[in-house]
C-alpha cells in the first residue's frame, strides 16, 4: 500500500486546491464578460477556456480583454473576504508540517492577489517554497513554475518523492512535465478529466541522457510525456519488442513507480527482464502493487 507521506516535497496549486475559488473566479469572469460582450458564459465553458492548453479568454476577445480582465480582478478582489479554505486543506497542511515535510506553493495568482489570501488565511506562508506569477516569465501550463521547485531539491530528493496537487487541466499538465505524481482535485464531471489520463510518447533515433548524470539512457519519463530511442538495436524485431518493454517500463514511472532489484521490469541495472515482456508477470509483487488497476 502506498502512503502518501512516503513523499517528501509536496507541491500544491492555490485556486481550487487550498482554497474554494474556482466558483468564485467563474462568478467574477462571467459578469465581467456580459458587462463587454453578449455572451453568457456557463461553467463548462468557463472550464474549456480558462482551463485549456491552447484556449484564452484573450485570444476569445482581442478587443475587450484588458477591460474585461481588470474588471473580473477587481470583482474577484472584493470577493476574496468569502472565499473559505478547501474542506480538509488545514488539517492536512499541519499534518506535512509535524512530518518534517517540504511544502510548496505554485500559483499563477499575482502577488498582490495572493497578499490578500494570506492575509485571510496567513498559515500558508509556512510555506518552504512559494511561487506567483510575478515570479515566472510564462503562466501555465508552462511548468516554468514546477521547474523553480524541482531545481531547488532534484540534488536532494528523487522526482517520485515530490507530488503535486492541481484542479485544472492546464495546472496538471504543467506539473506532469516535470514530475511523476500529480494527484488532479476535482468533481467526476470535470470538463478535462479524460484529457488528464493521457500519457504521449516520443520515439526518436537521437540519443537520450539523464538529466541526473548525464549518462546515456534508453528512455526517459517526464509525468505524462516519455521519451523513447528507436535504434537501440540493429535487428528490426528485437528492437521493437526492446521499444515495448521500454514503453512499459517508463509508462510504470509515470505512475510514480521506482526502479527495482527485483526480476521485474523496473530493474534497470538487469537486462534480463527486456525479454519477460510476452511472459507474465514482467512486474515484480511490490513494484505491481504501485501500479493502478487499469494498468
Amino acid at each position: 500500500m502506498v502512503n502518501i507521506l512516503d513523499n517528501k516535497v509536496f507541491i500544491f496549486d492555490l485556486d481550487g486546491v487550498i482554497i474554494d475559488s474556482e466558483k468564485t473566479h467563474f462568478i467574477c469572469y462571467k459578469e465581467a464578460i456580459s458587462t463587454y460582450t453578449d455572451m453568457k458564459l456557463d461553467w463548462n465553458t468557463y472550464c474549456e477556456i480558462h482551463h485549456s492548453i491552447n484556449k484564452t479568454f484573450k485570444e476569445l476577445f482581442p478587443n475587450d480583454y484588458n477591460d474585461i480582465y481588470a474588471l473580473k480582478n477587481e470583482l474577484y478582489k472584493q470577493s476574496i473576504k468569502d472565499i473559505s479554505l478547501i474542506s480538509g486543506f488545514y488539517d492536512f497542511f499541519k499534518l506535512l508540517i509535524k512530518h518534517g515535510k517540504q511544502i510548496c506553493i505554485v500559483t499563477d495568482a499575482p502577488k498582490e492577489i495572493f497578499d490578500l489570501i494570506t492575509s485571510k488565511y496567513p498559515f500558508i506562508l509556512k510555506s518552504n517554497v512559494i511561487v506567483t506569477r510575478n515570479d515566472t516569465k510564462f503562466r501555465k501550463p508552462n511548468s516554468e513554475c514546477y521547474l523553480q521547485v524541482v531545481k531547488r531539491y532534484i540534488n536532494t530528493y528523487e522526482l517520485n518523492e515530490i507530488i503535486a496537487f492541481e484542479d485544472s487541466y492546464k495546472g496538471w499538465t504543467a506539473a506532469t512535465n516535470v514530475i511523476y505524481n500529480c494527484i488532479l482535485v476535482n468533481t467526476p464531471d470535470y470538463f478535462y478529466y479524460n484529457e488528464s489520463e493521457k500519457i504521449v510518447i516520443y520515439v526518436t533515433n537521437q540519443k537520450l541522457y539523464s538529466t541526473k548524470n548525464n549518462e546515456s539512457v534508453q528512455g526517459l519519463c517526464f509525468g505524462n510525456q516519455i521519451y523513447l530511442r528507436s535504434n537501440i538495436v540493429h535487428d528490426r524485431e528485437s528492437s521493437i519488442e526492446l521499444i515495448k518493454s521500454n514503453a512499459i517500463h517508463e509508462v510504470a514511472h509515470s505512475f510514480g513507480v521506482s526502479h527495482c532489484r527485483n526480476t521485474c521490469i523496473m530493474n534497470s541495472e538487469s537486462f534480463e527482464f527486456w525479454n519477460k515482456v510476452k511472459d507474465e508477470p514482467i512486474f515484480c509483487d511490490d513494484c505491481k502493487s504501485k501500479l493502478p488497476s487499469r494498468f
